[in-house]
């Protein structure tokens, strides 16, 4: 199925899935942006900066949109599960 040019698969859905849950976990907005280039940065910031080989399998114009705003985002390593979520208790 396209969405908007782009292919939307069962993945997105588990995507939204995952931030309900951690959201739900750490009570509290995961990636709550101004506008698509800071919720982008917001996903960097705990997700870290994927390589831009990920985009290599995306159609060239997605790709190229996608490496624009990847390139001006500095460099970051994901954040641990364990220390995002430091305060949930799972027994």
């Amino acid at each position: 199925m396209f969405v908007n040019g782009s292919v939307y698969t069962k993945a997105i859905d588990i995507w939204s899935i995952g931030c309900i849950l951690a959201e739900m976990l750490g009570k509290t907005v995961l990636f709550q942006g101004s506008d698509y280039v800071d919720q982008i940065t917001r996903f960097v910031t705990i997700l870290g900066k994927p390589k831009l080989e990920v985009f290599e399998n995306i159609d060239s114009i997605t790709a190229q949109g996608l490496s624009r705003v990847f390139k001006d985002i500095p460099n970051r390593e994901k954040v641990k599960w364990r220390e995002l979520f430091s305060k949930v208790n799972i027994v």
